[in-house]
């Protein structure tokens, strides 16, 4: 009896830290797209290249790669007159980086005071564009989800977007939610 409890509460965990493959490849054909509905774009990249960083912990490195390679398969020739490199990051290297080239960073689950240090180094520049896995993410202190309800949604952190240096089209403002932290 004991080992089928056992089995059972493994089987539980195990598909407890599961991602939504559905979920991974909606915010990798949409979180690029994103990007270039901010009007201020050219003045954030300036090699004509997306640096776009998969922040990842060891235990999420399959996902990681799962959406590398969505991203990679859809933004092979770039995207809006831009290359485009994606690059999968430990958070530690991301957080030891003193002059990470990112352009936007996307962030899988982490632990709490992992994502508050992220934001942290992220705050200090506001030309990083910073997407979450999770929608309760963003109130650390990032700036885009998208999620899947009844339908796609998009949810932007208010306070990071008025902090930061973005100017979105009006038409982005009108299909997303806003919360504020």
């Amino acid at each position: 009896m004991r080992k089928i409890v056992l089995c059972i509460l493994v089987a539980y965990f195990a598909r407890a830290y599961e991602y939504n493959k559905l979920l991974l490849r909606t915010q990798s054909s949409l979180y690029p797209k994103l990007m270039l509905m901010d009007q201020k774009l050219s003045s954030h990249i300036k090699d004509k290249r997306i640096d776009f960083y998969i922040l990842v912990t060891a235990i999420d490195r399959l996902y990681a790669k799962y959406f590398k390679k969505q991203l990679d398969r859809l933004y092979a020739t770039g995207i809006g007159g831009y290359r485009f490199c994606s690059k999968i990051v430990n958070f530690s290297t991301f957080l030891a980086d003193k002059r990470s080239e990112a352009d936007a960073i996307y962030l899988l689950r982490a632990k709490e005071d992992i994502l508050k240090q992220v934001a942290q180094k992220i705050a200090n520049r506001r030309d990083i564009y910073s997407f979450t896995y999770e929608k309760k993410d963003l109130l650390y202190g990032f700036l885009c989800n998208v999620a899947i309800e009844k339908e796609v949604v998009i949810y932007i952190n208010k306070k990071v977007l008025l902090r930061g240096d973005f100017e979105f089209l009006p038409q982005l403002y009108q299909i997303s939610r806003f919360i504020e932290p």
